[in-house]
């Protein structure tokens, strides 16, 4: 699951921290228990890797956060530059064309390139 913060509806750090919420959201739905969360906002890394209590509203995301990846062992969050992070941008981008849709077996064309793409650096 990739977050970007450089499309209208995710511009900002905060809207990535709700963007990380929705993803959990997700894969909670989903039953998923073994993803990566990529992103290429730092201070949201490093605020969950270390359990920061931030005494700010996008502090109860971090505490999530942290919970979901100590249920989930098998899960990360990660820091990407901002420049890898192309499917997520891509995703972004196409989300706001198509809103309200989950792709979870099928990715339009624009979105495969870069995941083979980030797969075969892998």
């Amino acid at each position: 699951v990739g977050l970007v913060c450089l499309t209208s509806h995710y511009k900002s750090p905060k809207q990535q921290f709700h963007g990380l919420n929705d993803a959990i959201d997700m894969v909670e739905k989903l039953g998923i228990s073994s993803v990566i969360f990529e992103t290429d906002l730092q201070i949201l890394v490093n605020s969950v890797k270390k359990n920061r209590q931030v005494r700010k509203r996008w502090g109860l995301i971090v505490n999530r956060c942290f919970q979901f990846l100590l249920m989930n062992p098998s899960s990360q969050l990660v820091w990407i530059k901002r420049d890898k992070n192309r499917v997520a941008h891509q995703l972004a981008l196409w989300a706001e064309m198509e809103p309200n849709m989950d792709w979870p077996n099928f990715y339009p064309n624009c979105i495969s390139y870069h995941i083979q793409k980030d797969m075969g650096r892998l």
